[in-house]
């Protein structure tokens, strides 16, 4: 038997390309995800054509990014193949168009030409997907060292056709925005648009805290240091009562230092009056001990009274609101230092710092009502009696505004408990009432 023509063999083998070119198309349709057909273009097209390396890359405004590679199951965004073909996609999807070509090196920037694989001199092959805008959003590109032949290009041509198909039926489809503005939606607008007309009360959240109303502030008379506290937090005392004492050691020294001054004074005195009776010119020297006898008396007389003061003694009846007093014990004061507070427990009233941001126009009169954290279930009413027009830094440090309210009879709470306390302002719509901050940020932010 006679071996067969040559043209057969070529008959046989574009039969061979045109089965596996069909079967391509078939799994690049039947594709489940992006990553299945990104994975299937870069490392199975082989059975169509030979190359060295594939990559799939995305467009983005940013710049092209390669999302796969022959070869590699994850590629790294940093390597520098992947940034080499990152940066050659992103010339090339605003130059080249959004057709299959090859590409000369000599249509490279200067920067690229110069990262040219070596095993790539003459085999870059450019073949993007278009959207249906016919923008270029993505694509292949091949490199092997070789030239591309006519044959394998036209292959190519069509299987990249397919695969941009598939990418694009792959890719998530916005839904377009539809409005029916029919009744009843027309209604509805309607309602809500009466709804956030409806008037509602303003309303601002502040930290609070009861206190008492026009307590008695104990302060150390001198300074000096504590030597003791005779009363124990919130106890209740009586006028005359005693406090706490100073140490007295340096002021006792000090009256006999002066004492003894005085007395030594007075010797001095009465020798220079003896003497001006037998020395006429004596007599002024005697004046000048005279003053100086005065002055020694009045220091004896301020240092007794020092001494007398040093035990602190209530003014009035009331429980002494300080802290611990341990805390005291051995504490150098300063002349007026407050050391505790006397207080009436009938007459507390409510200390709120409003916050910056929530201020609302606080006027007095206006309801507060307070939440209390041991009893958050029965709020305490109040009246607003006063509303700083200054702020201030409140004890954690941020910037407030001081108010003042007082309870309602038999509404007040003890002293010292903390809490939150609601103030309610005047009426305003609700559309208002909701955007007031999210406006007031916006403003700020663009500065009008």
């Amino acid at each position: 038997m006679e071996p067969q023509p040559s043209v057969n063999l070529d008959a046989q083998r574009q039969l061979q390309l045109l089965a596996g070119l069909i079967q391509l198309e078939k799994e690049a349709r039947e594709a489940e995800s992006e990553a299945n057909l990104a994975y299937l273009a870069v490392n199975d097209s082989r059975r169509l054509v030979p190359y060295r390396q594939a990559a799939l890359w995305r467009y983005a405004p940013a710049g092209a990014r390669v999302i796969a590679l022959s070869g590699v199951t994850a590629p790294d965004p940093q390597a520098p193949l992947a940034r080499w073909l990152a940066a050659v996609a992103s010339v090339l999807a605003g130059t080249a168009g959004a057709a299959l070509c090859t590409i000369a090196l000599d249509e490279l920037p200067v920067e690229l030409r110069l990262e040219v694989p070596e095993w790539a001199p003459n085999g870059l092959l450019w073949a993007p997907f278009a959207g249906r805008d016919g923008k270029v959003e993505g694509g292949l590109i091949f490199l092997r060292p070789e030239p591309w032949r006519e044959s394998e290009l036209a292959l190519l041509e069509r299987l990249t056709g397919a695969y941009g198909h598939a990418w694009r039926a792959l890719a998530p489809r916005r839904a377009p925005l539809r409005f029916n503005f029919g009744r009843r939606e027309a209604i509805a607008a309607g309602v809500v648009f009466l709804a956030l007309l409806f008037p509602v009360r303003e309303s601002a959240l502040a930290p609070a805290e009861v206190v008492a109303q026009d307590p008695l502030v104990v302060a150390a008379p001198s300074e000096g240091v504590i030597a003791s506290v005779e009363v124990e937090p919130n106890q209740q005392v009586e006028r005359g009562q005693l406090l706490f004492r100073l140490e007295d050691t340096d002021h006792r020294n000090r009256l006999a230092v002066a004492l003894k001054t005085l007395e030594v004074s007075r010797a001095e005195l009465l020798a220079a009056e003896q003497r001006s009776f037998s020395e006429p010119n004596s007599k002024g020297e005697v004046a000048l001990l005279r003053a100086r006898v005065e002055e020694r008396e009045a220091e004896v007389r301020y240092l007794d009274e020092l001494l007398k003061r040093i035990q602190v003694r209530a003014e009035r009846p009331g429980v002494a609101v300080f802290t611990d007093r341990n805390q005291w014990l051995g504490r150098p004061v300063r002349t007026g230092e407050r050391v505790m507070l006397l207080a009436d427990p009938a007459r507390s009233e409510l200390q709120l710092w409003v916050p910056v941001a929530d201020a609302i126009r606080l006027t007095p009169g206006s309801q507060v009502r307070l939440f209390l954290n041991t009893d958050p279930g029965h709020p305490r009413d109040a009246k607003l009696s006063h509303a700083a027009y200054e702020a201030e830094a409140t004890p954690d440090g941020t910037l407030a505004f001081r108010a003042r309210a007082a309870f309602e009879p038999g509404k007040g709470a003890r002293l010292g408990l903390k809490g939150v306390g609601k103030i309610y302002g005047e009426r305003a719509p609700l559309i208002y009432y909701l955007f007031r901050r999210p406006w007031a940020a916006v403003r700020q932010r663009l500065g009008w």
